[in-house]
Protein backbone atom coordinates (compact mmCIF):
# COMPACT_ATOMS: atom_id res chain seq x y z
CA UNK A 1 0.00 0.00 0.00
CA UNK A 2 2.93 2.34 0.66
CA UNK A 3 4.08 1.88 -2.93
CA UNK A 4 0.63 2.80 -4.25
CA UNK A 5 0.63 5.95 -2.13
CA UNK A 6 4.07 6.90 -3.41
CA UNK A 7 2.97 6.35 -7.01
CA UNK A 8 -0.12 8.46 -6.44
CA UNK A 9 1.95 11.26 -4.91
CA UNK A 10 4.46 11.09 -7.77
CA UNK A 11 1.61 11.38 -10.29
CA UNK A 12 0.26 14.38 -8.38
CA UNK A 13 3.72 15.93 -8.36
CA UNK A 14 4.04 15.45 -12.14
CA UNK A 15 0.59 16.92 -12.77
CA UNK A 16 1.51 19.91 -10.63
CA UNK A 17 4.72 20.47 -12.58
CA UNK A 18 2.83 20.23 -15.86
CA UNK A 19 0.18 22.68 -14.64
CA UNK A 20 2.91 25.10 -13.51
CA UNK A 21 4.52 24.95 -16.95
CA UNK A 22 1.16 25.80 -18.50
CA UNK A 23 0.47 28.67 -16.10
CA UNK A 24 3.98 30.01 -16.70
CA UNK A 25 3.65 29.76 -20.48
CA UNK A 26 3.52 33.35 -21.80
CA UNK A 27 1.22 32.49 -24.72
CA UNK A 28 -1.32 30.70 -22.53
CA UNK A 29 -1.19 33.48 -19.94
CA UNK A 30 -1.70 36.09 -22.65
CA UNK A 31 -4.63 34.14 -24.12
CA UNK A 32 -6.36 33.67 -20.77
CA UNK A 33 -5.84 37.32 -19.83
CA UNK A 34 -7.29 38.39 -23.19
CA UNK A 35 -10.31 36.09 -22.83
CA UNK A 36 -11.03 37.35 -19.32
CA UNK A 37 -10.55 40.99 -20.30
CA UNK A 38 -12.71 40.68 -23.45
CA UNK A 39 -15.56 38.95 -21.62
CA UNK A 40 -15.46 41.55 -18.84
CA UNK A 41 -15.39 44.49 -21.26
CA UNK A 42 -18.20 43.05 -23.37
CA UNK A 43 -20.19 42.23 -20.22
CA UNK A 44 -20.07 45.90 -19.16
CA UNK A 45 -21.43 46.93 -22.58
CA UNK A 46 -23.97 44.12 -23.03
CA UNK A 47 -27.32 45.31 -24.31
CA UNK A 48 -29.46 42.60 -22.72
CA UNK A 49 -29.41 40.53 -19.53
CA UNK A 50 -29.18 37.33 -21.61
CA UNK A 51 -26.03 38.50 -23.37
CA UNK A 52 -24.60 39.72 -20.07
CA UNK A 53 -25.26 36.31 -18.52
CA UNK A 54 -23.58 34.47 -21.43
CA UNK A 55 -20.52 36.69 -21.13
CA UNK A 56 -20.45 36.17 -17.38
CA UNK A 57 -20.43 32.39 -17.91
CA UNK A 58 -17.54 32.69 -20.36
CA UNK A 59 -15.59 34.82 -17.91
CA UNK A 60 -16.25 32.35 -15.10
CA UNK A 61 -15.11 29.46 -17.33
CA UNK A 62 -11.76 31.19 -17.94
CA UNK A 63 -11.36 31.75 -14.20
CA UNK A 64 -12.26 28.12 -13.51
CA UNK A 65 -9.69 26.91 -16.05
CA UNK A 66 -6.97 28.99 -14.40
CA UNK A 67 -8.17 27.89 -10.96
CA UNK A 68 -8.02 24.19 -11.85
CA UNK A 69 -4.42 24.58 -13.01
CA UNK A 70 -3.55 26.53 -9.86
CA UNK A 71 -5.09 23.80 -7.70
CA UNK A 72 -3.02 21.17 -9.55
CA UNK A 73 0.14 23.18 -8.79
CA UNK A 74 -0.81 23.39 -5.11
CA UNK A 75 -1.57 19.67 -4.99
CA UNK A 76 1.80 19.00 -6.61
CA UNK A 77 3.54 21.10 -3.97
CA UNK A 78 1.72 19.18 -1.25
CA UNK A 79 2.70 15.88 -2.89
CA UNK A 80 6.35 17.00 -3.01
CA UNK A 81 6.27 17.71 0.73
CA UNK A 82 4.67 14.32 1.40
CA UNK A 83 7.25 12.50 -0.72
CA UNK A 84 10.08 14.30 1.07
CA UNK A 85 8.61 13.25 4.43
CA UNK A 86 8.28 9.63 3.28
CA UNK A 87 11.88 9.62 2.04
CA UNK A 88 13.12 11.09 5.32
CA UNK A 89 11.15 8.51 7.30
CA UNK A 90 12.55 5.67 5.18
CA UNK A 91 16.06 7.00 5.71
CA UNK A 92 15.51 7.11 9.48
CA UNK A 93 14.11 3.57 9.45
CA UNK A 94 17.24 2.22 7.69
CA UNK A 95 19.47 3.38 10.53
Amino acid sequence: EGRKMTEKLEAQLNRGAQAKRLLDDPLLKEALDAIERKHLEDWKLAATPDVREQLHHGYQAALLFRGLLTAAVQNGNFAKTQLEQIAAQQKRNKR
